[in-house]
């Protein structure tokens, strides 16, 4: 039996605090990575929070990683690049 990672993106929620505007809703990602059924491993949690104040943006981006079956070890570089 194979032992395929099983990778899900979720996004949350924060509330920064920026001086002279006061509390900003935020948006980040959160990784769930399971291993497969047959696997005893640990599910390992990543969160990147703070990417964009809009939900929008964020949701696209998690729809992407999905799409694409994004690596998390990626996860960094692959938010750089769909910012900039």
């Amino acid at each position: 039996m194979t032992n395929q990672v099983k990778v899900r993106y979720h996004m949350v929620e924060t509330i920064e605090y920026v001086q002279d505007t006061g509390p900003v809703t935020s948006y980040g990602i959160r990784c769930e990575e399971a291993p497969a059924a047959d696997d005893q491993g640990v599910t390992n949690y990543y969160v990147i929070p703070d990417i964009s104040t809009s939900s929008v943006f964020v949701e696209e981006l998690i729809r992407k990683l999905t799409l694409h079956n994004a690596d998390p070890v990626h996860l960094r570089d692959l938010i750089e690049d769909y910012i900039g």
